[in-house]
């Protein structure tokens, strides 16, 4: 069984749970101080440079500016949405007035054929408006007649002058 290569055998770190910290109080108590050379005591990070400072610096300003522009961006995106909107809801107004016109016509239509199916409807229905089966023919032949009279009346001839259309 041979060791992984990467492993100390031997040493301080040859037990391969705990990773000794020159600071810890297992790690060889002669040479052992209270801080390391460039860190302060409970300081894990290095001390920087002045030449990592500045890279930082760099770097922090380049992610400010990419976040600058990312977000200029969005604005400009957004703004040429709202235009294409604008200009979209200007081109299709005049369809949309059509289209505005035509359900109106429609919804009048729909009145109107509510008005003559209301026209012959049964009212003294017992227990409300219900519709029955067997309402539905009497309805049907009430309706029937009603026109067949409208007919007639209209196609009297001695009523024809002043029950006719033209002098509505």
């Amino acid at each position: 069984m041979g060791c992984a290569a990467s492993r100390e055998s031997s040493g301080p770190n040859s037990d391969h749970r705990r990773k000794q910290h020159p600071s810890s109080s297992y790690y060889d108590w002669d040479k052992k101080g209270g801080y390391i050379p460039y860190r302060h005591k409970g300081e894990r990070r290095p001390r920087w440079h002045q030449e990592d400072k500045e890279a930082y610096a760099q770097q922090v300003r380049d992610a400010a500016e990419r976040e600058r522009n990312r977000q200029a961006l969005k604005h400009y995106a957004a703004d040429d949405e709202k235009a294409k909107l604008k200009t979209h809801y200007t081109e299709h107004l005049g369809r949309k007035r059509a289209e505005g016109y035509g359900q109106q016509v429609r919804d009048e239509a729909e009145r109107e054929r509510n008005r003559e199916a209301l026209k012959y409807y049964n009212v003294h229905v017992k227990r409300g408006n219900l519709r029955r089966p067997h309402d539905d023919d009497e309805r049907r032949k009430e309706a029937a007649r009603a026109k067949r009279e409208m007919i007639k009346v209209y196609a009297s001839p001695d009523l024809k002058s002043r029950w006719s259309d033209s002098t509505r």
